[in-house]
């Protein structure tokens, strides 16, 4: 996507930047399914904020009723200090895309990105150059003349997003927009989504179910699970630091070690576990002694024959090496439980490591993580 002109960059001013969004409580129920569980939030102005989660965890439940085409049945929720539960969803300054695009067939492209200004009575003087100004922020100006259904997929996510911000709101609601693009167009656009909204400064409120889309593009991320947001936190924090088992397995591959809690000196606490005594790193706050916990270690922080085996060592055997390319993944057993690990397959030692073979595992204490449950 082009850079935004410099008439258009001239005009952030305080009425064309993201607003914030506090949600209290948020309730909304169908029948004994409670699809939002008390959900309170908070969405600061200009920020890009995703709501990550699996299938029916009330993600999109949450961004229907920030649109306001859905209402809560309890709790409040206001958009810069507003309350909107009683607002229309054509009153408050949101505008959504959708994943089916939901454009109209019948009308070009220039039409569909206009609709929304003419239906709110705009002249055509002021409605011709922020189309123009949209469609040349998303790059579909040479399409203006072309019917939807002469539009590649990108190309139709592109009309969506233009006919969403010609409308200049405060915050952009996107419900899974990249979900029906291929792999390789999806991550073009994620680059450019996540461009365009640092300069147009509004708050875009993404949800998805993509963990690698996530962790690209949004200043902060909002797990949820069975209708509850887990964890709020970046996309770093989340990853190397998740609350507790849900995240850590929802955010990308986990070795998870159960275990209990046998010393503390300082910040380092000492963990019986099945592979041996592990030392954990890190601030934990009053675990006592005896406290059953759950460690955590990504693949890619397990190290395979270091040069200087640590504290946290051990021997395992290979159970099986897969190359994908730029890696390679390792399963490895010891006593009884898998482990995974993953190296660069151009790094030293990768090539030569075959199933069968017996192997020095260390668990760097910095890289083990006390989870919550």
């Amino acid at each position: 996507m082009q850079q935004v002109p410099e008439a258009t960059a001239s005009r952030k001013s305080s009425d064309h930047l993201g607003a914030g969004i506090e949600g209290v409580g948020l309730v909304r129920a169908f029948g004994a399914f409670r699809a939002l569980d008390g959900v309170s939030v908070s969405i600061r102005p200009g920020e890009f904020f995703s709501i990550l989660g699996p299938s029916g965890c009330g993600k999109t439940t949450l961004l229907r009723v920030i649109a306001g085409l859905d209402s809560a049945d309890a709790g409040s929720l206001s958009i810069d200090g507003e309350e909107m539960l009683a607002i229309p969803a054509n009153k408050r300054p949101v505008n959504t895309v959708f994943q089916s695009y939901a454009l109209f067939p019948h009308l070009t492209v220039r039409d569909n990105v206009s609709f929304g200004l003419r239906m709110k009575g705009l002249s055509p003087g002021e409605v011709a150059p922020r189309v123009e100004r949209a469609m040349e922020l998303v790059e579909i100006g040479p399409m203006a003349g072309r019917k939807p259904a002469q539009l590649s997929g990108g190309q139709k996510q592109r009309v969506a997003l233009a006919r969403a911000i010609v409308n200049e709101p405060r915050v952009l609601l996107l419900d899974e927009p990249l979900a029906a693009l291929d792999l390789r167009l999806r991550r073009q656009l994620q680059t450019e989504l996540r461009s365009l909204q640092r300069r147009l400064g509004m708050t875009f409120v993404h949800v998805t179910h993509d963990q690698e889309e996530a962790l690209a593009m949004s200043d902060r991320i909002a797990v949820m699970n069975a209708g509850r947001i887990v964890q709020v936190a970046s996309g770093r924090e989340l990853y190397e630091r998740p609350k507790n088992r849900f995240v850590a397995q929802f955010l990308g591959a986990c070795n998870l070690i159960p275990g209990t809690v046998t010393a503390r000196a300082g910040n380092v606490l000492t963990v019986a576990t099945n592979v041996g005594p592990l030392e954990v790193r890190a601030g934990h706050g009053t675990l006592p002694a005896s406290s059953q916990v759950t460690l955590a270690i990504r693949p890619e922080r397990v190290r395979l024959n270091p040069e200087v085996p640590g504290r946290n060592s051990f021997s395992a055997e290979l159970r099986d090496a897969m190359f994908t390319g730029a890696e390679t993944q390792f399963t490895l057993s010891v006593a009884e439980m898998a482990l995974r690990a993953v190296l660069a397959s151009e790094s030293v030692g990768a090539g030569s490591l075959r199933p069968g073979s017996a192997v020095v595992v260390d668990l760097p204490a910095s890289a083990l993580i006390v989870l919550e449950d």
